[in-house]
C-alpha cells in the first residue's frame, strides 16, 4: 500500500521511493510520477542533507555575481562564459582537504582553494589591476545571504522532520562561510551536526566523509539517508558509505534506479517508510 501523507500538510507532496520491486506509480500533479515501494524493512533514523542546490543556490549564475563583483574592480566580464570558465575549473582543481588540520589551516585552505578557482575562472576573459582586492570582495560577497537563496520547501521540509523527531544534518563539500548562510537563513536551528570536506579531511564522493559523519552522529550508515543533487558526490558516495540516497531532482526523472523526489516537501512522507536493507 503506498503511503499517503496527511493533505492537511501544507508543505507536503506524495512521497517517491522509486526504484523498488513491484513499486507503484502515482502522479502527483505538479511534479510527475512518484513511486512507492513494496518491500520494506528499516526505518530512517538520521538524515543528512547536502547544501549547494539542495538547500541553497547561488542567487542568479555564478558568473553573474563574478562578473558583478568584477565590474566594480573595472573589468566588464560577459556572465555566460564567465560560468563556463567557472565551471571547468572546479572540476579541474579538487580541493585540498587533509585531515586533522586546525581551525586556522581549513580556513587557509578554504580561501587558497577559493582563490584559484577565481584565478582560473578569469584566466582567458581578463586581468586585474588589484586582483586580491577583487577576490576579497568577492569571497566576502559570498559569505553573504543576498547571495544566495533557500530552495523551495526547505523550511517546512525540516519543520516537519523536526515534528517527526528524525534528527537532521549537513554533509556537503561546501567551506566555512556556510555556518553564516545557515544562520542567515534562520534553519541553522535544524541541524545536529554540519560535516563538510574541508573540516573532515575527506571529499565527496569518498566514502570516509559520509562515514565519519554517520559515526560521530551516532547513527548506523544503514539508518540513515542522504538527499542530494549530485548522483556521483552524493548518492554514489553515500551509497559507497553503506548509506541510503535519495537523489533530489526538481527537474524530475526518468531514471528508475535510485529513488529521487522532485521536491524537498516529499523527503518526510518518504522517510516515515521502510527502506530495503
Amino acid at each position: 500500500m503506498p503511503a499517503i501523507v496527511d493533505a492537511g500538510q501544507p508543505c507536503l507532496a506524495e512521497a517517491s521511493l522509486p526504484g523498488s520491486t513491484g513499486a507503484v506509480n502515482r502522479r502527483d500533479g505538479r511534479n510527475g510520477v512518484v513511486h512507492y515501494p513494496a518491500r520494506m524493512a528499516t526505518r530512517i533514523t538520521h538524515v543528512f542533507f547536502d547544501v549547494a542546490d539542495t538547500l541553497l543556490r547561488v542567487r542568479g549564475s555564478v558568473g553573474h555575481i563574478y562578473a558583478q563583483v568584477a565590474r566594480r574592480h573595472g573589468l566588464d566580464v560577459p556572465e555566460e562564459p564567465l560560468t563556463e570558465a567557472f565551471i571547468k575549473t572546479v572540476k579541474r582543481l579538487p580541493q585540498n582537504v587533509a585531515p586533522q588540520r586546525t581551525d586556522q589551516e581549513i580556513l587557509q585552505s578554504e580561501r587558497r582553494w577559493w582563490y584559484e578557482i577565481a584565478q582560473g575562472s578569469f584566466a582567458e576573459l581578463g586581468t586585474f589591476e588589484h586582483f586580491d582586492a577583487f577576490f576579497d570582495d568577492l569571497f566576502e560577497t559570498f559569505r553573504d545571504a543576498s547571495a544566495w537563496e533557500l530552495l523551495p520547501n526547505v523550511q517546512c521540509s525540516l519543520e516537519q522532520l523536526t515534528h517527526m523527531g528524525i534528527p537532521c544534518s549537513i554533509i556537503s563539500d561546501i567551506d566555512s562561510r556556510v555556518f553564516a548562510l545557515l544562520k542567515s537563513f534562520e534553519i541553522d536551528g535544524f541541524f545536529s551536526g554540519v560535516y563538510l570536506s574541508f573540516r573532515t579531511g575527506y571529499g565527496k564522493p569518498d566514502a570516509r566523509l559520509f562515514n565519519s559523519a554517520c559515526e560521530a552522529s551516532e547513527v548506523s550508515p544503514q539508518d540513515a539517508v542522504h538527499i542530494g543533487d549530485s548522483w556521483k558526490k552524493d548518492i554514489l558516495g553515500a551509497r559507497n558509505a553503506g548509506m541510503n540516497a535519495i537523489w533530489y531532482r526538481p527537474q524530475g526523472s526518468d531514471e528508475a534506479h535510485a529513488p529521487w523526489i522532485a521536491d524537498l516537501a516529499q523527503a518526510p512522507g518518504v522517510l516515515q517508510m521502510r527502506w530495503p536493507r
